[in-house]
């Protein structure tokens, strides 16, 4: 589950700086409209590091899950 969303977000990611390119007054801190879906998309990052963290703890001994995590990074990283 987390290399797909990892290959999800990096996709996202890459959409979102073609948008950026092409429509630079539609950035968050130029417009004041985009405040409300700041604070969501904050709200869950802040949940999604919670649950991570606390996966991470359960199975810190796993080397599947480090593996996977270690994919996750790369990926994110690119």
């Amino acid at each position: 589950a987390l290399l797909a969303y990892a290959e999800e977000m990096k996709k996202l990611g890459d959409r979102g700086k073609e948008l950026e390119k092409k429509y630079p007054e539609m950035k968050v801190e130029n417009n004041d409209k985009f405040k409300v879906e700041e604070e969501a998309l904050m709200k869950a990052m802040g949940s999604f590091t919670k649950a991570v963290t606390a996966t991470m703890t359960k199975y810190s001994n796993s080397k599947e899950f480090q593996e996977a995590m270690a994919k996750m990074s790369e990926t994110m990283r690119n």
